[in-house]
């Protein structure tokens, strides 16, 4: 077995690794459930404190937030993203 058939097999290994782990990855992230949330129902959220998780971005273009995160009664999967100005 000379060097350019051991390469070959290995090349061909790495690339079978990575096309599962691609797939694993889409499997995952299309089981991902976003809610999308009005301005009023996050404000009853946060009034309620029923909000469990939260990341805001600022997006300074269109002068608004992006608020994603969790609510205590969402499962793992489960999130909300809601724009508001």
């Amino acid at each position: 077995m000379n060097k350019k058939t051991a390469k070959k097999g290995i090349l061909s290994y790495v690339f079978l690794i990575l096309f599962i782990i691609t797939i694993f990855s889409l499997v995952n992230i299309m089981n991902q459930t976003v809610e999308y949330l009005t301005y009023d129902e996050f404000i009853e959220n946060v009034e309620a404190n029923n909000i469990k998780e939260i990341h805001i971005t600022p997006k300074d273009r269109a002068s608004v937030y992006e608020i994603t995160g969790q609510l205590k009664d969402y499962e793992e999967d489960q999130s909300f993203f809601v724009r508001i100005p």
